[in-house]
């Protein structure tokens, strides 16, 4: 019977090293993806509730730390970048604080009014106050919605959206309340009749879930004599 021939120790030798150097290569992409991912970072962290117009203060910030992944590439990263700025927008305790929402200039934080007709305010929400599907973009209008014990009950519509710190890609209408799960980073600022503001604020506190539901552009409204479009507001009926 022949034998088989064997392997000469330079063979042996080779493939040793191949090995190894693979290894390494393993271990070192794990490390570079640990590292990117999970190593913690410094961020400023918004610590109680700042309206927009608000002079921001120390006492509303701290430094933390979160997970590099986790890091909002808009994040300020030091307290000296932040005090005695403006906000632009609504801040919310525990979320990282964004440089967007921010301005140097008092005047420019109250910039929302130039969106507002003489009988409208806005209104902000943030993610665990109300619900609405990913895509909502500033200069969209919806429809609020109350879900109480026993009914659901419109309280508002035409209201329109604008600021929200989340664009996304927009979703089809058939699956508006299927996507409508709250992201926690997430606000958003409509602007809504004066008259409407009590009933709707009212709705929200008493309800057992709020939507903010996106209506179509060419959306018409029917009932009591009266037609709304997106295009020519209310108009009555011949």
């Amino acid at each position: 019977m022949s034998k088989l021939p064997k392997l000469s120790l330079k063979k042996k030798n080779t493939s040793f090293w191949v090995a190894v150097l693979l290894s390494l290569a393993a271990a070192f992409s794990l490390y570079a993806t640990f590292h990117l991912i999970y190593r913690p970072v410094k961020v400023v962290m918004v610590t109680k509730e700042v309206r927009p117009g608000e002079q921001i203060q120390k006492d509303a910030l701290k430094e933390g730390t979160v997970l590099a992944g986790d890091l909002n590439p808009k994040a300020v990263r030091s307290l000296d970048a932040a005090v005695g700025k403006y906000a632009a927008s609504p801040l919310y305790p525990g979320e990282q604080l964004i440089a967007d929402r921010l301005v140097q200039d008092p005047d420019k934080a109250t910039g929302a009014f130039s969106y507002l007709q003489p009988d409208e305010t806005y209104v902000g929400f943030n993610s665990e106050e109300a619900r609405w599907p990913k895509g909502i973009k500033e200069g969209d209008t919806v429809t609020a919605v109350a879900v109480m014990d026993t009914e659901a009950r419109i309280v508002g519509k035409k209201l329109k959206v604008i600021g929200t710190d989340k664009p996304v890609p927009v979703l089809g209408q058939v699956q508006v309340m299927k996507q409508a799960v709250p992201d926690n980073a997430s606000t958003i600022t409509i602007a809504v009749p004066r008259n409407m503001v009590a009933d709707l604020l009212y709705a929200k506190v008493k309800s057992k879930a709020f939507y903010l539901l996106p209506e179509h552009p060419k959306l018409v409204f029917q009932g009591e004599g009266e037609i709304v479009t997106a295009e020519s507001g209310p108009q009555k009926q011949q």
